[in-house]
């Protein structure tokens, strides 16, 4: 994911933007990155959808609620 600025370029990484999609999109953040790599395969965009994928991944690992024996949350 790059933001072209005169000419400069920054990347957020994929934990970057997963971090952002929780945060403004909450539990619909999952879909919200399946549209995106659904968009990038219709119109043949093979490098997004491969940062796509690792977004996605990246969302499953942040909103993953791991339990205790006890059925408390970690």
């Amino acid at each position: 994911m790059a933001d072209r600025d005169e000419g400069r370029m920054s990347y957020m990484s994929a934990h970057d933007v997963a971090a952002c999609l929780i945060r403004g999109f909450g539990p619909d953040a999952y879909l919200a990155v399946r549209r995106q790599i659904v968009r990038c395969m219709e119109q043949n965009l093979a490098d997004e959808a491969v940062f796509w994928v690792r977004v996605r991944e990246q969302v499953a690992s942040l909103t993953r609620v791991v339990r205790r024996k006890d059925e408390r949350l970690q």
